[in-house]
């Protein structure tokens, strides 16, 4: 079975790490793994000292040329939406971020052109992302799924079919008139795509992609962990929700860059993926918690709690008492 992988780096960022890590982890459960590694020619020159194991581990690395001036994101998007032309054969794509579990032999069974599983685990109108999905759809007049279903693009099945290939260049064309209006999200493009074609992706069970922050219930079974491309350097993801999987740690990262190697810690992760997370509160997603959790009171309130600690606990001591008061009397 074939297994691909998109791949723009600088060194700067933890992307080629993360590549490592999840290459690394497939040949552990998969050790007949054929890996291809997809990348652009930024990226390929920095491919070299320990930035070149991706060539140790891959079974092949095919480089495109873009023009300089397109953005290491875009340029990711456009090898993704353009990846079936890239590859003969069926395949099983993954994200950088992630962990396999377990075996993927399975994969070589699948009946269906294109497989993925939802994204969040959930149906649109349960998503709690569901404006979002719902306004980047309308800013290009396109669906935000079909059937009420808006699927993750963090692992893909890829059968070698007619419908497959027509459903790539849609996609890929999708994603480059969307670029006209600044987005530059692939699942945008790829659930018009699946509309259009009248839901031609099949839904995969939740255990090919289980997105960490949602889908905990199938962690017993994982058989590829999708810890969502959390970039501890970027600031601003202090404001959103940290994810508990401890590659969500730059310190993994990092460590890797000085040693120059696959840290004890790193080899600890890849041999037991399921256990690798910190210790957890769980908010079940249909209490009231699960709802502020993810609102923006409460992205502003880690500002306040990050930026502002004094304000904070002003706030907090005139929150206190107001609760006592008001519970009193409840």
């Amino acid at each position: 079975m074939k297994f691909v992988y998109v791949l723009t780096s600088k060194e700067d960022d933890y992307y080629l790490e993360e590549c490592i890590i999840s290459m690394l982890s497939l040949k552990k459960y998969n050790p007949k793994a054929e890996i291809i590694v997809l990348t652009d020619n930024q990226t390929e020159k920095t491919l070299v000292g320990f930035r070149g194991k991706v060539r140790e581990i891959a079974s092949k690395v095919i480089t495109e040329h873009y023009d300089d001036k397109i953005t290491q994101k875009v340029r990711s998007r456009l090898l993704k939406t353009s990846m079936r032309r890239l590859v003969s054969g069926r395949f099983l794509f993954i994200d950088t971020d992630t962990v396999i579990a377990d075996s993927l032999e399975i994969a070589e069974s699948m009946n269906a052109d294109i497989a993925m599983v939802l994204d969040k685990h959930v149906s649109i109108s349960e998503h709690y992302l569901y404006k979002v999905l719902q306004g980047n759809a309308k800013k290009m007049n396109y669906a935000a799924g079909f059937e009420d279903k808006h699927f993750n693009s963090g692992v893909i099945y890829v059968n070698d079919s007619v419908a497959a290939y027509q459903f790539f260049d849609l996609w890929h064309l999708l994603y480059k008139e969307s670029l006209k209006k600044q987005i530059d999200i692939d699942q945008v493009s790829l659930n018009e795509a699946n509309a259009r074609m009248k839901g031609v992706i099949f839904e995969l069970d939740g255990t090919w992609n289980v997105q960490i922050n949602c889908g905990l219930k199938y962690i017993s079974e994982a058989k590829i962990i999708h810890y969502l491309g959390y970039q501890p350097m970027n600031r601003q993801n202090i404001y959103f929700n940290t994810l508990p999987f401890r590659l969500c740690d730059a310190e993994h990262f990092e460590d890797m860059k000085k040693c120059g190697q696959i840290t004890k810690e790193i080899n600890e992760i890849i041999n037991h993926p399921k256990s690798a997370f910190k210790i957890v509160t769980i908010i079940p997603a249909d209490c009231a918690a699960y709802t502020l959790v993810f609102s923006n009171h409460m992205r502003l309130l880690k500002f306040v709690y990050v930026k502002l600690q004094i304000i904070y606990r002003i706030f907090e001591n005139i929150y206190g008492k107001l609760f006592s008061y008001i519970f009193k009397r409840v």
